[in-house]
């Protein structure tokens, strides 16, 4: 699930950059390869906030990332927390 809400309702034109705005991320994908089994869970929360004026990539200014990634029953999540336009702390646990 991916979706994208503009600030400003209306602002979003084709062919045109994309207008600030959130962008809410959920989904989970598992699969196996020999006897290995993997899973890979991704969401946001609160919802990356697209930020059109930034000069610094990436362009979101607020909002949380989080990936938790499982292979053969051992789990790492990994976070990534937007604080301004292309700053970001990163942590894994």
């Amino acid at each position: 699930m991916s979706t994208f809400t503009a600030d400003v309702a209306g602002s979003i034109v084709p062919q045109q950059p994309l207008p600030s705005g959130n962008w809410s991320i959920g989904g989970t994908s598992s699969w196996t390869r020999g006897a290995n089994t993997y899973a890979l869970t991704v969401t946001t929360g609160p919802a990356l906030h697209y930020n059109a004026s930034c000069t610094t990539a990436p362009r979101f200014d607020a909002g949380t990332l989080t990936v938790v990634a499982t292979r053969g029953g051992r789990t790492a999540t990994l976070t990534i927390a937007f604080t301004a336009c292309g700053e970001r702390t990163v942590t894994r646990s």
